[in-house]
């Protein structure tokens, strides 16, 4: 490994233990506690259905990816899939969004060990 990026490792590592915080993960009737995601955004442009370019801002949530694990088995995010904030005030609601510009998820890291999940916030 290079020293790039043990050092990043070690970056993504102190972002998780400092900012992360517990998340639960549903898709249909499975969920998992996600025990340390760190909270972020994403800024993309996407073209709307007239041709207009717009500004979309994801509410984005990295985390292990070893712990994303439903009915037994490792799995990758899902458009559709729900994360719920266990600590925050509400325990607001946020689902996994993708479109033509910007996939679901993708990993941080070569190792593929952290993902970073693009989320849209559900109203109540």
């Amino acid at each position: 490994m290079s020293a790039f990026a043990t050092d990043l490792a070690a970056g993504l590592e102190s972002v998780l233990s400092e900012a992360g915080g517990r998340m639960l993960y549903r898709r249909h009737q499975y969920s998992v506690e996600i025990t340390r995601a760190a909270r972020g955004k994403t800024d993309h442009v996407s073209i709307d259905g007239n041709g207009f370019s717009v500004l979309v801002r994801t509410a984005d949530f990295l985390f292990d990816a070893s712990e994303l694990v439903l009915n037994g088995a490792v799995t990758e995010p899902l458009r559709g899939d729900q994360l719920v904030d266990l600590e925050a005030a509400g325990q607001p609601v946020f689902e996994v969004t993708q479109n033509k510009s910007l996939p679901s998820f993708k990993y941080s890291d070569a190792a593929q060990s952290r993902i970073r999940v693009h989320t849209i916030r559900l109203k109540k």
